[in-house]
């Protein structure tokens, strides 16, 4: 059974370090998130680790495991967010909850879809969690960076309808997209978060519009921060990081793009890092 147990913000700094650290009363180094960082932290750390686990028992490894692996097996407590609500919650509980986002955010969009895509998007856990669950005969295909995740989820999904391939949002095209069957749903999940300005995407995705159904982007968006003190934390927290900053303005500022959805900050592993949930299609 999911606990989610509430505290006030007065309350965080007792459960999370990222308070001291923003306000300065802790070392920290800002960080400059480009594809050196990507590299440092997912291709050479995560991901490795993964793939390393998996070929030492020689396959004898389940996405779980692996899962387990990438996070930590000791399922700590963490802060998560509703809205602007505090909570504790065991991390495993957390992830569930996110997961629960993902699925109900893009089931509305996949009838009537050939290909879902997700950019950016490991080795393939959330695509093989929503081949599981959501009852569609899609294409599930994904695009990533880290040539480490790649090369895992070649293993892991070797007999199963489940593709992932090389893909660098900084990139001027996004085969992926191109060789997708259309109608194309995209979908993105704390990916475009690692993309300090997303400029490029929208470009590259513009010309495939013809083949793309909807994009769906469950992100911290940080437009959506508010000027009380824990929207401030949040637009800090996001400023040091070097997380995304125009995912908004950019979807806002298009004149070739239709808002479906707009949920804000509904839920968060992170307290200080909320997801919200926006859908959007081209439009003529």
């Amino acid at each position: 059974m999911t606990t989610f147990t509430p505290i006030s913000l007065n309350d965080l700094p007792a459960h999370s370090p990222w308070p001291a650290r923003l306000l300065g009363l802790e070392p920290w180094k800002n960080v400059k998130r480009d594809n050196m960082k990507i590299d440092e932290e997912y291709v050479r750390g995560n991901y490795t680790r993964c793939l390393e686990l998996y070929e030492r028992a020689r396959g004898a490894v389940s996405i779980e495991d692996l899962r387990a692996i990438e996070f930590g097996s000791d399922d700590p407590t963490v802060v998560v967010s509703h809205g602007d609500e505090l909570a504790l919650a065991k991390l495993s509980d957390a992830y569930e909850e996110y997961y629960r986002l993902i699925e109900r955010s893009i089931a509305p969009h996949v009838e009537d879809g050939d290909t879902l895509v997700e950019l950016g998007c490991g080795y393939g856990y959330n695509l093989a969690l929503l081949k599981k669950r959501l009852a569609t005969s899609l294409a599930f295909r994904g695009g990533e960076y880290a040539r480490t995740a790649v090369a895992l989820a070649g293993t892991l999904f070797k007999d199963d309808d489940i593709r992932v391939e090389q893909f660098d949002f900084y990139s001027l095209n996004y085969p992926v997209i191109e060789q997708a069957s259309a109608p194309v749903v995209i979908f993105t999940a704390y990916a475009v978060e690692q993309i300090p300005d997303i400029t490029n995407m929208f470009d590259v995705l513009s010309k495939n519009r013809s083949k793309i159904k909807a994009v769906i982007h469950v992100e911290p968006i940080y437009e959506f921060q508010a000027t009380g003190l824990l929207g401030l934390l949040r637009r800090r927290y996001i400023e040091v990081c070097d997380y995304n900053r125009n995912l908004y303005t950019e979807l806002h500022r298009r004149s070739d793009i239709k808002i479906d959805v707009c949920e804000q900050n509904i839920f968060g592993i992170n307290g200080l890092h909320p997801a919200s949930v926006i859908s959007w299609h081209f439009v003529s």
